[in-house]
């Protein structure tokens, strides 16, 4: 039915003038009120006018945002554009209130002719207690921008815990969980783990093309990784090496994959993958794979590798991942940063100590040699104390060769030793 059929029936829910004053109207008013037909018709948005839950009315652009012809959908429900469950939320939440209080307006996921859902903002206006108004409008692009909005704002929150978390110098395993149980809520993963490149230093040099020109064979060290045992012997496995991190030193998958080309690694089936290793024994099914490495001024520091989201991974997420990537990239050059200072820091003050050690050895053997009041063998014995003392020896001994012969001339030991070393001493003067 046309917007016209309305006029001529006296049913035009458009006109602002009461049916029983249109003998009334001015001719500007009667004019204005002729055009509104035409002016809905040609509405941009969508109007559609229902009589018992049923079409009666729709204009072209309803007709354009659905798919359908005017036929189709004249005398059809309105739940013939929803899906089951949209349909149970709306008469459950929407219609109770449009028929308390006139009116109703939210976001609703339609479904057009081809079956493709689609998210639309959706007014409802009762015009009498049969009729009402539908006004909706395609919200696509910006329930898109909306969940970019979120899912940047997500990530940037993780982000921000992860750096808070590091600057107040939470444990570096909890760190890494926390970054790691974030990721696959954030991906919608079943499986993931953060690990770290090392390098074994008997490895060979690897001149592949595609692959690292660095000496020492690659490994990795798991700084956090899903617990996916599967039975006893994983669980022990697991266990024992959670506090310590795991190592993977066969690089033949699809992890190897990313170390070795140092690139991104998107797998749609990982079980056929000729680039996958396979899989133990009882190992959940991977129906997905994705790997991300992270660098440092150019060098590979590490990779992210997460599994099992539904839809697979692509390339719009790799980008996505990139801040995350960052961090994680940061924190673990900042703990080596940290390392190195650390150790620096301990070279130094066992190269002081040392200096300290030396100089008062120095000066104590000074001291003991330049006495006036003792005589050479207390001078002797005073020497082997202290160098017993300060190198932590068990035995001072000073012997003469004549010969084919070792003559002790003097010596000194601790008193564990002391029983032993005079039975040594006597069998010696005895030949």
């Amino acid at each position: 039915m046309s917007i016209n059929e309305f006029d001529n029936k006296k049913l035009n829910p458009f006109s602002s003038f009461p049916q029983d004053n249109q003998q009334k109207l001015s001719p500007f008013d009667k004019i204005l009120d002729k055009c509104q037909g035409k002016i809905i018709e040609g509405f941009a948005d969508s109007i559609a006018i229902l009589k018992q839950e049923k079409y009666i009315y729709l204009n072209q652009a309803h007709l354009d945002l659905f798919g359908y012809t005017e036929k189709e959908l004249l005398g059809q429900s309105w739940r013939s554009l929803y899906n089951k469950k949209e349909i149970k939320r709306l008469e459950e939440e929407a219609l109770p209130v449009v028929w308390k209080k006139g009116f109703w307006r939210g976001e609703t996921l339609a479904l057009r002719k081809n079956g493709v859902e689609f998210w639309q903002e959706i007014s409802l206006k009762i015009i009498d207690k049969e009729t009402v108004i539908c006004h909706c409008r395609d919200i696509s692009e910006r329930k898109i921008m909306e969940k970019d909005l979120s899912r940047s704002h997500d990530l940037l929150s993780i982000i921000e815990n992860a750096q808070s978390q590091f600057i107040a110098n939470v444990d570096k395993e909890l760190l890494f969980d926390n970054l790691l149980d974030n990721l696959l809520i954030l991906t919608g993963s079943e499986y993931g783990f953060i690990s770290e490149v090392k390098y074994n230093p008997q490895g060979i040099v690897e001149l592949d093309e595609g692959y690292m020109k660095t000496q020492g064979k690659p490994y990795i060290k798991v700084h956090a990784i899903t617990n996916i045992a599967w039975d006893e012997e994983t669980i022990r496995l697991y266990e024992a090496t959670k506090e310590r991190g795991m190592e993977f030193h066969n690089l033949k998958n699809l992890f190897g994959a990313v170390i070795n080309t140092e690139k991104p690694v998107i797998s749609h089936n990982p079980t056929t993958d000729p680039r996958s290793g396979g899989l133990p024994n009882g190992h959940p099914v991977l129906y997905s794979f994705l790997g991300l490495p992270f660098h440092s001024q150019g060098e590979l520091l590490g990779m992210v590798g997460i599994a099992n989201r539904e839809g697979g991974y692509n390339e719009e997420l790799v980008e996505y991942l990139q801040p995350f990537v960052s961090v994680c990239s940061n924190i673990i050059d900042s703990y080596r940063s940290e390392k190195r200072r650390q150790e620096s820091e301990k070279k130094l003050k066992n190269s002081q100590l040392a200096f300290k050690q030396q100089e008062s050895f120095i000066r104590s053997l000074y001291k003991i040699c330049s006495s006036g009041k003792l005589n050479f063998k207390q001078k002797l014995q005073g020497i082997f104390a202290l160098g017993r003392k300060t190198f932590n020896f068990d035995v001072g001994m000073l012997t003469k060769i004549e010969d084919k012969y070792c003559h002790v001339i003097e010596w000194q030991t601790s008193e564990k030793y002391r029983k032993q070393f005079n039975q040594e001493i006597s069998v010696n003067y005895s030949h």
